[in-house]
């Protein structure tokens, strides 16, 4: 808690927020235990500590994927998005990042995810599927139906000189 509150201190805020603030950090252990408690179905009724491999974010192995990625960027994309962001917490817990080299990177990826999954879900809806009894109007009935947004360009919309990776 003393780290948080080094990052983040509560001073000067009006009693309203001091009290949700308050009122938020007692909430905190039963938060905790419901989240790995949890067995979702998308989780196959397994709970979180049983899907992830702890192992994996121990801080030692954390430092060790930093120290690599500082040498080898690219391979940061190939990872884990639990990993990664796991490592970057490490690394700014440990004085190693920086907030805006946080930011920066933090940026890089999530944009790097979000294009990812949007070209894999494009390439999903491309696949032709086989005419047979499931499927109805392009839509096979015993999944679920696949949201996808298709974005268009603002008129106004300037391309960005540099690329959206360089530097990583």
């Amino acid at each position: 808690m003393n780290l948080w509150e080094s990052f983040y201190p509560p001073r000067g805020l009006d009693p309203e927020q001091h009290d949700t603030l308050a009122m938020l950090e007692r909430t905190i252990p039963a938060f905790v235990m419901l989240l790995i408690r949890h067995r979702p179905a998308a989780l196959r009724g397994k709970s979180l500590t049983e899907v992830i491999d702890l192992e994996e974010l121990w801080p030692v192995r954390l430092r060790s994927h930093l120290q690599h990625w500082r040498s080898k960027p690219q391979e940061m994309y190939r990872a884990r998005p639990i990993v990664v962001f796991a490592t970057i917490g490490q690394g700014r817990a440990d004085g190693k990042i920086t907030p805006e080299e946080e930011n920066t990177v933090l940026g890089k990826l999530l944009t790097h995810w979000a294009l990812t999954s949007t070209l894999e879900a494009a390439a999903g809806c491309a696949t032709p599927r086989p005419p047979d009894d499931t499927f109805r109007w392009g839509i096979k009935h015993d999944e679920p139906i696949p949201t996808t947004t298709r974005r268009t360009p603002w008129p106004n919309q300037q391309k960005s000189a540099q690329p959206a990776f360089a530097g990583m």
